[in-house]
């Protein structure tokens, strides 16, 4: 029911949700005492907001909802009232800026370009390479390929690897990949992935879904990700606050999970947009830096992906929870979702 963030059948989403606590969960629908915490998208429009509250109260029949941001979840869970939030979908990847615990809504942007994107320009460079045998070139060779670790964008930097392997493989010559039983050896194309992010003018078309026309990286995006985390930061608060925004990256979702994304996304920061500034002062950037979560969090531990599950939890069990965007049955009864 929900697609790209945004939901496109809302008596599905109903229906699933009454599937998900009377069934899996085994909650008596006729005494539900189990209170919600709602962790919106930011695609979600306030309306939306007041529907998805609406189906919790009246189809699943909650005492209770919590309505939370995701990027406002997300620093929680860093203990961060400040930062920006960058969320790596399968679909979508959407930037958002939270200053003082509060989502600068009005500066966020969603680009329509996710790990999806990924598998399928990757799929497409190693389909025009011919390197790759026919019956292997699906999504999910392509997925297994860019998830590997091995071929990142920038290996130089991963002392894991022996070095003579770290001059191969960033020489861009050929190198083996063993899948499902089968060796094959891929080349340059094996990095095409990362121009989703970073080269919106790559020659690169691929299907964007099944039956779908061809399309090009431009067609979907024409701006590259670190033009639009600088625009993000530089229209979200005044100049001597952009400092503390740079360096309070949180990368998060699943596809935040790729090897050497963050380390691509750094380089390119530096050399396209914070080398390139107009200014050159104290309130001009010079660093950026990712934050991830605290140590005592073992758990969540290298799982980016559940940071905004993370902050949900934190904010559930905060003694401040009732503070926030907190609506009970009787104040649902008295005044409806808004």
């Amino acid at each position: 029911p929900i697609q790209g963030g945004v939901v496109r059948d809302w008596p599905a989403l109903a229906a699933f949700w009454q599937y998900l606590f009377f069934h899996h969960f085994h909650v008596d629908p006729r005494r539900n005492d189990t209170h919600v915490t709602l962790l919106t998208p930011m695609r979600w429009t306030p309306h939306e907001v007041e529907r998805a509250v609406q189906i919790l109260f009246e189809a699943v029949r909650v005492p209770s909802v919590l309505v939370i941001e995701q990027p406002a979840a997300v620093l929680y869970a860093m203990n961060l009232g400040t930062g920006v939030v960058i969320d790596f979908g399968a679909e979508t990847t959407a930037i958002t800026a939270v200053v003082e615990n509060s989502v600068v809504r009005h500066t966020a942007v969603c680009l329509d370009v996710g790990g999806h994107d990924m598998d399928a320009c990757l799929l497409a460079a190693m389909r025009k390479a011919g390197t790759v045998p026919p019956h292997l070139l699906t999504l999910a060779f392509a997925r297994a390929v860019r998830t590997s670790g091995l071929f990142e964008p920038y290996p130089l930097e991963q002392p894991a690897l022996p070095a003579d392997r770290r001059r191969l493989i960033a020489s861009g010559a050929a190198v083996p990949f063993v899948y499902e039983g089968e060796t094959v050896m891929l080349g340059p194309e094996r990095f095409a992935f990362i121009d989703v992010y970073f080269a919106p003018d790559a020659e690169c078309q691929y299907e964007s879904g099944p039956d779908a026309p061809l399309v090009s990286i431009a067609q979907k995006r024409g701006v590259a990700l670190p033009e639009m985390l600088a625009h993000v930061i530089n229209t979200s608060v005044l100049p001597d606050r952009r400092v503390t925004l740079w360096e309070s990256l949180v990368l998060c979702g699943g596809v935040a999970q790729q090897p050497g994304l963050y380390r691509a996304l750094e380089r390119h920061l530096l050399a396209d947009v914070l080398a390139v500034a107009e200014t050159s002062n104290e309130q001009q950037a010079k660093e950026v830096r990712a934050l991830g979560f605290a140590e005592y969090f073992t758990a969540f531990k290298g799982r980016p992906d559940l940071g905004t599950i993370l902050g949900g939890i934190v904010i559930t069990k905060s003694p401040f929870a009732n503070m926030m965007t907190y609506v009970s049955r009787e104040r649902y009864d008295a005044f409806g979702p808004s």
